[in-house]
């Protein structure tokens, strides 16, 4: 794998990041907010569309991942599959705490989600 090659690979992983961070956020705060609603129809349809815009970019991400994966040796495919639920581990439980109020454990889901951003050496190729 060329320097190049390597360097495209990490923008396409830290914008999968992205992806998969702003959408999963916007449908955890979209979620609670049709929760809090108390059946105000106004405020339902406009969360609601902020829902399908989350899952329309978390779709986004889930393709770009899947087609990051068709270079890879069988090996390789496991070791991103194990570093992508590692990163939406440490998204959807950095949401589940922001909603709970629980900063320590907010503390813990950005430590993993750090931690399983850093890029590794990958020579995975087929």
């Amino acid at each position: 794998m060329t320097d190049q090659e390597r360097k495209l690979r990490i923008l396409n992983k830290l914008k999968n990041i992205v992806y998969f961070a702003l959408g999963i956020t916007v449908l955890f705060l979209g979620i609670s907010s049709v929760i809090a609603a108390h059946w105000s129809t106004p405020a339902i349809l406009s969360n609601i569309m902020w829902i399908l815009l989350g899952l329309f970019i978390i779709g986004e991400g889930v393709v770009s991942v899947t087609k990051s994966f068709e270079a890879l040796s069988s090996k390789g495919k496991i070791t991103q599959a194990v570093d992508w639920i590692l990163i939406l581990f440490g998204i959807i439980f950095g949401n589940i705490a922001y909603l709970m109020d629980k900063n320590s454990w907010l503390i813990i889901a950005i430590i993993i989600l750090v931690t399983s951003s850093i890029p590794i050496k990958e020579d995975f190729e087929k």
